[in-house]
């Protein structure tokens, strides 16, 4: 039986994207460079924080021989400006909420793991479902980054289970790849920034289409 699922942020328990590109397009204006459509975040989500603001000033047109000089600067200006409102156009998706409670009924462990850099995932999740969480895990430093399946090893490892007993909920091939290499069963969210063939050619264990499905695995 398992006893933690264990969810991905950013398109799976919060709609960001809206979030993440008005402060991240600020970013870009402030050092200069062009502002991105919605859809370029859809494809920048997926990364870790040095591949997001590489790719990010690579795409904004900044010169390749600067990104590795600037993308830090741009990360911090970033953060600081979204922590000030991390919420402004964010909030989570539909039935959410409500599959949190009832996971928590059913005494099911309940914990985060995202490439979000861990202070702010950290101050999204207070904000957004306090109390809810057992455990939150952003990006660290001197940790693995989703798809290294460590990250989410660790993250069963700091739960004090097995990676049997635990269920991971993404809504990007990131995410599958993750599950599937570290051997956790994977549920892919369809309703998240990803499409359904992105999700299929990676094969998750199971795709669904509205949160309330994952209650089927915990019966």
């Amino acid at each position: 039986m398992y006893k933690a699922c264990i969810f991905d942020l950013d398109g799976t328990l919060l709609n960001t994207l809206h979030t993440i590109a008005h402060y991240s397009n600020k970013a870009l204006e402030h050092f200069g460079f062009e502002k991105l459509p919605l859809e370029k975040y859809q494809v920048l989500c997926r990364l870790s924080y040095k591949e997001y603001y590489q790719t990010l000033l690579k795409f904004g047109g900044c010169p390749e021989d600067r990104t590795e000089e600037l993308f830090d600067q741009v990360g911090r200006f970033d953060h600081q400006a979204y922590l000030k409102d991390a919420l402004y156009l964010t909030k989570p998706y539909e039935g959410i909420k409500e599959i949190l409670e009832k996971l928590a009924e059913k005494d099911i462990i309940l914990a985060v793991l995202t490439n979000k850099p861990d202070h702010v995932a950290q101050e999204v999740i207070a904000a957004t479902f306090p109390d809810t969480f057992d455990l939150c895990v952003g990006q660290l430093p001197d940790k693995p980054a989703k798809p290294d399946p460590n990250a989410l090893l660790r993250v069963v490892d700091l739960l004090g289970l097995q990676k049997d007993e635990c269920i991971y909920v993404g809504d990007t091939d990131v995410d599958i790849k993750t599950a599937n290499g570290a051997g956790v069963f994977c549920i892919a969210a369809a309703w998240g920034y990803q499409p359904i063939e992105m999700l299929e050619k990676n094969e998750p264990d199971v795709i669904i289409h509205r949160p309330e499905e994952v209650l089927t695995y915990y019966r």
